[in-house]
């Protein structure tokens, strides 16, 4: 590995820059060989980096996407697990009512029934019995937020929005 490996991409970019910047200043066609030889080096291990650096992008988009891929296929099978408790519960409880018990004992563990504290149930009509006023209500103010797509739109188009501008968005790197 020459020295110039071994050097940050940012470096090797700038040793570039300036050994290019010598060779543009420099008259005649006679190119000293220890500048050529840094151009060579540093042109070298540059493309060896950035591949690096894109080859290391590319795998930590690929680890991102297989973390969220893992997250969703684990919503899955909770939501599977679920699914199959419910059916337990359903299960259980027929046995129970059919047997007319409120419990079953095993011999490890009981298997019972709680009842759940009452809720109440509100009909859609609820609110025509009742205004803001009625101490069965409960005022909730609206959030209350700015249309961003509406705005930008509109500043697209050239119209004035007071309290409101387009900003050029953030740069990001693509690795292709």
């Amino acid at each position: 590995m020459n020295e110039a490996a071994r050097k940050t991409a940012w470096v090797l970019e700038l040793e570039l820059l300036d050994a290019l910047d010598e060779l543009d200043a420099m008259e005649g066609d006679d190119i000293p060989e220890s500048l050529a030889a840094v151009v060579f080096d540093c042109m070298e291990a540059a493309v060896e980096k950035r591949d690096a650096l894109a080859g290391a992008m590319k795998r930590r988009q690929a680890e991102i996407a297989a973390l969220y891929e893992r997250a969703a296929d684990a919503e899955k099978k909770a939501e599977r697990a679920t699914k199959s408790l419910e059916r337990l519960n359903a299960y259980i409880l027929s046995i129970l009512d059919l047997q007319g018990k409120k419990q079953l004992q095993g011999e490890q563990y009981k298997i019972g029934w709680r009842r759940n504290p009452d809720r109440v149930e509100v009909e859609p009509e609820f609110l025509v019995y009742h205004d803001t006023t009625s101490k069965y209500v409960r005022l909730i103010t609206a959030t209350v937020e700015a249309d961003k797509r509406a705005i930008a739109e509109a500043l697209k188009q050239g119209e004035t929005v007071p309290g409101a501008k387009l900003v050029e968005g953030a740069r990001r790197v693509v690795v292709t």
